[in-house]
């Protein structure tokens, strides 16, 4: 797997994070399947992907795939996605559009470049929202 992941029950959320490189859209496919077959994650759950050591943003085809497939597998109108990028132009305009183009198919999902920000939203936490990238 490209990433490793951990699925905080007391904050309802899990975190995935990622290597430095892109991975292909079936091989993230693959770790958010795991993600969503672990018996700790539950209903309601948030999920974070943290993208802080990106080098490059991904290809407009990767982000239309991995919300197609957001949208194909959301378990519940409260599951909220997030994703936690580095403070590059490039990343933050990708995760932008995934914002939009979630928008526009019914997503709850923001992107971020403060990583506690993202756990607190994705995780419907009583701490402080911070603001999101962009």
């Amino acid at each position: 797997m490209p990433a490793a992941y951990y699925v905080y029950a007391r904050r309802r959320v899990a975190i995935i994070s990622w290597e430095s490189g892109l991975p292909d859209l079936p091989a993230w496919q693959a770790v958010f399947d795991a993600v969503m077959a672990d018996p700790a994650f539950g209903e309601g759950f948030g999920v974070v992907s943290d993208w802080r050591t990106a080098v490059e943003p991904p290809t407009a085809e990767f982000v239309h795939g991995a919300v197609e497939y957001a949208r194909t597998v959301k378990r519940s109108a409260t599951l909220r996605w997030a994703s936690v990028l580095p403070p590059h132009a490039a990343m933050i305009d990708a995760g932008l559009v995934a914002q939009w183009l979630t928008e526009t198919v019914g997503l709850d999902y923001k992107s971020f470049t403060d990583y506690r920000a993202a756990i607190a939203w994705a995780g419907r936490s009583e701490e402080p929202e911070a603001t999101p990238a962009g």
